[in-house]
């Protein structure tokens, strides 16, 4: 993707991401301070284990935000913005999101091996499973909806609380 079709035109001139480099670099910046930040912040080795955990945390997080611009397509283009949203289906942002998903169960996996504590990373990979169902069985278009998406993204506190108690 070159530069130009990543970042347009936004108030005073500044650059702003469009399309969907818009909600991959807001699921990254999440899944980043979620995810690495603790690393850092604690002194530890960012290593391929926090990579993982960061990958899938990326994973886990983008299926809410596809949808919520998908939902919010309407209102994005009477406000003059350009979304990606408005040449999807509905089906095509649920089929992306699952593939998202499914990748994020092959990186929990893979984190699985490496982590020191799998039995966390099974009660995390519970939350792909809610996001599943939240891709499938919600209209996004529907406020209710949307705020039940937005509280299943908040199960990484689930396996935080139980690590909490574990370690």
């Amino acid at each position: 993707m070159s530069r130009s079709s990543m970042f347009g035109g936004g108030a005073g001139g500044r650059p702003v991401l469009v399309g969907l480099a818009k909600p991959g670099a807001i699921a990254m910046t999440w899944a980043a301070g979620g995810a690495l930040l603790p690393f850092v912040e604690a002194g530890a080795p960012v290593g391929i284990g926090a990579l993982l955990f960061f990958g899938a945390r990326t994973l886990f997080i983008l299926p809410n935000l596809l949808l919520a611009d998908w939902g919010d397509r309407r209102g994005d283009i009477k406000a003059g913005l350009a979304p990606w949203a408005p040449r999807w289906t509905l089906r095509r942002v649920r089929w992306a999101a699952t593939g998202g998903l499914a990748a994020a169960a092959l990186g929990a996996l893979g984190w699985a091996v490496v982590a020191r504590a799998p039995v966390l990373v099974g009660i995390d990979a519970v939350g792909l499973l809610l996001m599943e169902g939240t891709v499938w069985g919600m209209d996004p278009t529907r406020p209710r909806d949307a705020f039940l998406a937005d509280l299943v993204v908040a199960w990484p506190v689930v396996p935080g609380l139980a690590a909490w108690m574990i370690v």
